[in-house]
């Protein structure tokens, strides 16, 4: 089981540079891939939180939209992204909508911003 403090931590490393686009070199890749591997996080999930990064914390992103802008030219729908957001809302670093949208959690610290 993953700790709060593990998932707090890692929220932070990816709000760390809130006004980047998804960047993966805006992240600290070390802490990233550490704390991701504390939670037990597989790195497509672990590429679905960089990817969901680029939006602001008040967006709500549809799986669909995850999957097809995630792998741009490949014939990718939510049945690809569904399984890992929904993994990611279990280790409560993603917020998913009642019509089936998510959006990359804030840290506590953050609040809603």
């Amino acid at each position: 089981m993953f700790s709060y403090t593990d998932r707090e931590e890692l929220l932070k490393v990816l709000w760390a540079v809130p006004e980047a686009a998804a960047a993966a070199a805006d992240i600290d890749t070390d802490e990233f891939l550490l704390l991701g591997a504390r939670l037990g996080l597989t790195m497509r999930q672990m590429w679905v939180l960089v990817f969901l990064r680029q939006y602001h914390p008040t967006e709500w992103v549809s799986p669909t939209a995850v999957a097809r802008e995630m792998w741009p030219g490949i014939n990718r729908d939510s049945a690809w992204a569904s399984p890992k957001l929904k993994a990611l809302v279990a280790h409560e670093l993603v917020d998913r909508h009642e019509r089936g949208s998510y959006r990359l959690r804030a840290p506590v610290s953050l609040g809603d911003r």
